[in-house]
């Protein structure tokens, strides 16, 4: 091994641990500051009946309604929220694979609206629904 791998090899440990340090420290500023909020996955049915599964931070969804709604010539609406992650979202998707129309757009059905009345334990985390 020559004299610069040497230096590197003992060097790597030491950057390694001031990158654990900072990204330790960024974090516990951004908790701080609260500008780590939850993923929810929303329901958003069109006018017609399909409803579509995505996700957002809870802040945006509302801007997210009315960003699609430009690109829709139906009326929209809300149908509501669950906490939850990309986990969950494709979960969801995945088990509502039969109601399926296009990307994240899925057939009405009483198993897909049942999601918002009560929290399935086969989602990734019993966590609380919210609206």
């Amino acid at each position: 091994m020559c004299d610069t791998s040497k230096e590197a090899a003992a060097y790597l440990p030491a950057l390694q641990e001031r990158a654990a340090a900072h990204v330790a420290a960024t974090h516990s500023k951004r908790m701080r500051r609260g500008s780590i909020e939850p993923e929810v996955v929303y329901l958003i049915q069109a006018e017609s009946g399909p409803i579509k599964i995505g996700r957002a931070k809870r802040s945006v969804v509302e801007r997210r309604l009315a960003n699609l709604q430009i690109a829709c010539w139906e009326e929209l609406r809300l149908l509501g929220t669950l906490v939850g992650d990309s986990r969950d979202e494709r979960e969801i998707q995945r088990r509502m694979a039969h109601l399926h129309i296009r990307g994240e757009w899925f057939h009405d059905a009483p198993a897909l609206r049942a999601l918002l009345e009560r929290r399935p334990r086969w989602l990734s985390r019993n966590r609380e629904r919210v609206r």
